[in-house]
């Protein structure tokens, strides 16, 4: 009890850090999640509104598609409560000799809300900006190099529809 008077400072540090890297760490996970999902519907969606092609809708694959999403993010979440649980566990052991004391506790979370209010919100807006410019330029880039093979299919379907034509009127 009395390295509790005279290690106080030490264990308020060693337990701050880990907070702030569970922070960090959750961000990696939040980054991903926003990484995956686009409010404006996905670049194969965006490239057939920008070429003009049919847009069918599948209820059956969007569902799929939430489902599995559903899952990742459990997942993900399952992983991080498991590596915030064995760090903690794990920082007990190693400075306290096993003793769980409840302040060390909230100075976890204390540091896990400092960083998310700070240096995390620095982290999701460049994050999501290097997101977008990433979507942009890569949408850019594939609508550079599918426009000329689109042409080319909108032609030759546009021959083929009308060789058909010509055919079924020759048989008339």
């Amino acid at each position: 009890m009395i390295s509790f008077f005279y290690d106080s400072y030490r264990l308020i540090l060693f337990f701050l850090i880990p907070g702030i890297i569970l922070g960090a760490i959750y961000d990696v996970f939040r980054i991903s999640r926003m990484a995956r999902s686009n409010p404006k519907g996905s670049i194969v969606v965006m490239l057939r509104k920008h070429f003009k092609l049919s847009q069918t809708y599948d209820v059956q694959h969007e569902q799929k598609k939430n489902k599995l999403e559903r899952i990742i993010v459990f997942l993900e979440d399952f992983i991080f409560c498991t590596m915030a649980s064995l760090m903690e566990i794990l920082l007990f052991y190693h400075l306290n000799g096993g003793v769980i004391r409840v302040y060390a506790i909230f100075i976890s979370v204390l540091g896990f809300v400092l960083y998310k209010i700070t240096l995390g919100r620095l982290v999701m807006l460049l994050a999501k900006n290097i997101i977008y410019v990433f979507r942009r330029i890569l949408y850019f880039l594939l609508c550079v190099i599918l426009s000329p093979l689109v042409f080319i299919g909108k032609r030759l379907y546009r021959l083929k529809k009308k060789h058909k034509k010509e055919k079924d009127e020759e048989m008339i």
